[in-house]
């Protein structure tokens, strides 16, 4: 933990170390060397700078996240993925102001699936671009069938925010839906704002240019910066 001064620049080192001991883990060099990666995974995804130890509870639960990886990855997703809608209410009124779009995957292989262990599976396999952009024309559509003065939520990713690619199909889908952008609100996360806050930003006002509002989602859970 101790930096290095190196020619003028300031160096820090970080470590992350997974451990799995002989013969509990293991009887062979291989098995053991897997498990200790299992551990070292764990505390990559969790608590970088740290270490862990190989446990058969950590083993059985990357396999099931492998099977979800691999149900995801092979998944039919314009079929398995749906959206429901949850009533957004205004306090005041008692009235209905809005509807949020919720995110569901009913897989062909596992079946119903959670949906944070799903969205987390889909952003390790580089898969949110497409699974965002099918659930949001469903959203839409669904949209389309409320009354106009209804409003649609939709939740964005730390992957989605900073992905050109993936702005420019949002944008096409209300293009080709022809629903009123001024009913449409992105939500995102401080968290996911701060991941590239430049690309982030220009990706916002493109957004905001053709109409659509942005949300904070969760503030005060991440970095709580006002002047941000």
């Amino acid at each position: 933990h101790r930096p290095f001064q190196i020619d003028g620049h300031h160096l820090s080192i970080g470590c992350s170390i997974g451990f799995a001991a002989f013969p509990y883990a293991g009887a062979t060099a291989s098995s053991i060397f897997d498990r200790a990666d299992y551990a070292l995974y764990e505390v990559k995804s969790d608590r970088r700078g740290a270490y862990a130890f190989f446990t058969p509870d950590l083993e059985t639960r990357l396999r099931s996240e492998a099977e979800l990886e691999a149900a995801l990855l092979s998944a039919d997703l314009a079929n398995e993925l749906e959206v429901e809608l949850q009533p957004i209410i205004c306090l005041d009124t008692a009235r209905v102001r809005d509807v949020e779009a919720l995110a569901r995957w009913n897989s062909a292989l596992i079946g119903t699936v959670n949906t944070t262990r799903f969205i987390d599976a889909a952003e390790r396999l580089n898969l949110m671009g497409k699974i965002t952009t099918t659930l949001f024309r469903k959203a839409l559509d669904h949209a389309a069938m409320l009354p106009g003065a209804l409003g649609l939520s939709f939740n964005l990713s730390t992957c989605d925010i900073v992905s050109a690619s993936t702005i420019d199909m949002l944008i096409a889908a209300i293009e080709d839906q022809g629903i009123a952008p001024q009913r449409v609100t992105f939500e995102i996360t401080e968290t996911a704002l701060m991941q590239d806050y430049e690309t982030a930003i220009a990706h916002i006002e493109r957004l905001r240019g053709m109409g659509v509002a942005i949300a904070l989602d969760d503030f005060g859970t991440g970095f709580s910066s006002l002047s941000y």
